[in-house]
């Protein structure tokens, strides 16, 4: 694994505007930065792909431990996740029923050396999708011809698609696409995934979270033009959705929503305590906790069980704060989690990104910060895979 310099392709902003995407430049500092990529060994890759693919069933297997316990009467893990009770028989008998999900990104510290740690799971709104998928894969071919990535994002998503809602009768289903349309990011990447369901061959319609109505008559959501909404993926948190004015009505309107919502249990930070306790000492955990006292004289980090982007996140080294960021989030409701210091080139340090489609490892995209913690603004580094 190496870090390495070289000159942008001409016109490298124009390159990546011809796809829609005018975020290269964000808060006045570059955000995609082309004049660094990250170099991989083949057997680097297939390490954080197994690593991935190992992961992921983890955490499969972790929900499925937790929903155990609920139904044996024992709430004290699900309890952890802060999930409003009126939705715990939701998130059960979308687990039971196997509802469908489709994608989802590990981050993971890695130096190249060392087996892969993960340091959380983004399970149910994870974005940089887009950047990851198709901007890197067009810059490898020009950049690096002759040279692989770890990329097989855009046919799988469409693959996954195809999958996940088949033709009924003869008939391709509907499914609306909705997230906020005035954040940039998000934007970008749900229309990205409706594009990837429409080369699936099915009919997809776009719209933002706020466009989402209630037919008080009908009691089912609809949108804009008075079409019921059965199916939708929506960039927008299960969290802030259970808790919204019409959330009593996702219990009446059984929406098909991508991602369902057993991925609460995944995309919380509770997570993390959970499957240190059933894998301890796993090469690919780091060691969690609920209490900060099973990390007395250790380096630990403070991560808010809802936090986002890196937002207030505590790094304790040595007894003493080294780095804390700020944020809107609740840093009392945290877990704790062993500190694995990010690998350092050249003053930066990458965390990756692994992406899930459906339950496979299917690519990657990296973000590197002069900082401990990666947050909002930190660079996207394209990768390759040398030979």
């Amino acid at each position: 694994m190496q870090r390495e310099t070289q000159t942008p392709r001409p016109d490298w902003q124009k390159s990546l505007e011809q796809f829609g995407f005018n975020i290269h430049h964000f808060a006045g500092k570059i955000y995609w930065a082309e004049d660094t990529s990250y170099k991989f060994s083949l057997k680097q890759a297939m390490e954080i792909e197994a690593a991935t693919n190992t992961l992921h069933q983890l955490c499969l297997a972790a929900v499925q431990h937790i929903i155990n316990r609920h139904l044996a009467g024992d709430n004290r893990l699900i309890e952890h996740f802060g999930i409003p009770e009126l939705f715990w028989p939701d998130v059960v008998a979308s687990w039971q029923s196997r509802q469908p999900h489709v994608y989802g990104r590990f981050d993971l510290q890695y130096d190249g050396v060392n087996p892969p740690k993960m340091l959380e799971y983004n399970a149910d709104t994870p974005t940089s999708l887009f950047e990851s998928a198709i901007l890197q894969w067009h810059w490898v071919q020009e950049s690096k011809p002759g040279h692989e990535q770890f990329n097989a994002l855009h046919e799988r998503l469409v693959s996954r698609w195809a999958k996940v809602l088949p033709a009924v009768d003869g008939t391709l289903p509907l499914i609306h696409f909705a997230g906020c349309s005035d954040a940039r990011e998000d934007f970008i990447c749900y229309q990205y995934l409706r594009d990837t369901a429409a080369q699936a061959g099915l009919n997809t319609k776009s719209m933002d979270m706020s466009e989402i109505g209630w037919d008080e008559a009908a009691r089912k959501f609809v949108d804009k033009d008075g079409e019921v909404i059965e199916r939708a993926f929506k960039l927008y948190p299960w969290e802030h959705m259970a808790r919204d004015g019409f959330a009593d009505c996702l219990l009446e309107h059984k929406v098909q929503w991508f991602e369902p919502s057993w991925k609460m249990l995944l995309s919380n930070k509770a997570l993390l305590p959970v499957l240190w306790e059933l894998n301890p000492g796993h090469p690919n955990l780091l060691k969690a906790s609920f209490s900060v006292a099973d990390f007395a004289g250790e380096d630990h980090v403070i991560k808010p069980k809802l936090s986002r982007e890196g937002a207030n996140v505590t790094i304790v080294i040595g007894g003493e704060q080294a780095q804390k960021t700020k944020g809107i989030y609740n840093e009392g409701d945290a877990i704790y989690q062993a500190y694995a210091p990010l690998p350092e080139f050249d003053g930066f340090r990458p965390v990756l990104g692994a992406w899930v489609i459906g339950d496979q490892a299917s690519g990657l995209g990296i973000r590197e910060d002069a900082g401990y913690i990666t947050g909002n603004d930190s660079r996207f580094i394209p990768h390759y895979i040398a030979g």
